[in-house]
């Protein structure tokens, strides 16, 4: 299975959600102008340029920079991470080895490639849990509760284990 990047799985994230047009197309820009820029150096102008809507759209919606934040990590923690640790764990489930080196040594690259592929979003993430501890807290204890759930990931769907 190929991992598939993070603005991917947001973009679908937030494709699939009840968020207008406009208010899509605003997440959109902020991830990606969050990535390129940081937070601190993006303005509501550059992310209403971006996401072609007016800076008063931006506002009406989100109200403030950090609104736009809180509802780019939301999808974040609760799809977008639990899709891309299902996607890692199913991958290592298919790669699975006998020899304990070669495992660890797919596993290391695998996380290391998909790092660099994301680094940009996963900087969004980083520089946030730097701001908020309890963020930190609790995307490691979602992550915790999927890796050891007492369900196996088949074929993106989980399903109870056989024994």
């Amino acid at each position: 299975m190929v991992n598939r990047n993070i603005k991917a799985l947001f973009n679908e994230s937030i494709d699939q959600s009840n968020l207008s047009t406009k208010q899509q197309a605003v997440l959109k820009a902020s991830l990606e102008l969050f990535s390129e820029q940081g937070f601190d150096r993006t303005s509501t102008k550059d992310i209403a340029d971006r996401a072609a809507v007016s800076e008063g759209t931006v506002y009406k919606q989100f109200k403030t920079k950090e609104g736009i934040l809180a509802a780019i990590l939301d999808p974040f923690i609760h799809k977008v991470l639990p899709k891309a640790v299902t996607e890692f764990m199913v991958d290592m489930s298919e790669n699975a080895s006998p020899d304990i080196d070669a495992f660890l040594t797919y596993v290391i690259r695998n996380r290391m490639q998909f790092a660099m592929d994301n680094r940009l979003q996963i900087r969004i993430l980083l520089q946030e849990a730097t701001r908020n501890s309890s963020l930190l807290n609790f995307v490691g204890s979602e992550i915790g509760n999927i890796i050891n759930s007492p369900w196996g990931i088949v074929c993106g769907n989980i399903k109870p284990l056989a024994n």
